[in-house]
């Protein structure tokens, strides 16, 4: 607490604070950080009337429990479903294998207006599924954070289809490869050459616009 403190009459702000804290590698108790997030998060929010983008932020601040269900990813807060009690068991806390004392929602359309009245008791859960809201809410918020505490402004899109873009990349390295063993044989067709030629051009306008990144895998 003294130490906590010591950081805020020196740095003047929570903002400041916070990114001295992580920029220089000092410590502070998880709840102390925990709350001094949530304090900046209250001034990065202000006025926000999106409930998912404010459940959302909860991930920031509160640990979550992750549970996947039929293709849908969920996080619910770990000190709410870590309870102990002698509720009865709701159907969502029992389908996800949940403590008893645990009684979860799923934030949606249907209930967003009760977010309100329940925030402070972290009971409502978070579909965090590709493509729907709650996973673009955590994106729209770590915007928002960035923007808050560098000054930055950035846009997040939370990708959909990474494993589908991977294997893309690696049919497309092998394809080089190959490629390449052919042209030191001096065994390729016309097509095959030109093609060749087309995605070294590519990738080197590429480059020359990225500043000269690649990823590690292509550097090989």
């Amino acid at each position: 607490m003294i130490a906590l403190r010591d950081l805020l009459v020196r740095h003047q702000t929570l903002e400041a604070t916070y990114l001295h804290t992580v920029r220089s590698g000092g410590w502070l108790p998880p709840i102390f950080l925990n709350q001094l997030v949530h304090l900046i998060l209250r001034n990065v929010l202000d006025g926000c009337e999106d409930t998912f983008v404010l459940r959302a932020a909860e991930l920031f601040f509160r640990p979550q429990r992750l549970t996947l269900h039929d293709g849908s990813l969920v996080a619910a807060d770990d000190e709410t479903v870590s309870g102990l009690g002698n509720k009865p068991l709701s159907p969502l806390v029992s389908m996800l294998g949940l403590p008893k004392a645990a009684e979860i929602d799923v934030l949606s359309g249907e209930n967003a207006s009760s977010y309100w009245q329940r925030s402070d008791l972290f009971d409502m859960a978070l579909d965090l599924t590709a493509g729907r809201r709650g996973i673009a809410a955590l994106g729209e918020v770590t915007g928002r954070w960035i923007a808050h505490l560098l000054g930055i402004e950035v846009a997040i899109q939370p990708l959909v289809a990474t494993r589908v873009a991977a294997y893309a990349i690696g049919e497309t390295l092998r394809q080089i490869r190959r490629l390449t063993e052919a042209a030191r044989a001096r065994d390729l067709t016309s097509d095959e050459a030109a093609w060749l030629a087309e995605l070294v051009d590519a990738l080197d306008d590429w480059i020359t616009n990225k500043g000269g990144f690649l990823p590690a895998e292509w550097e090989n």
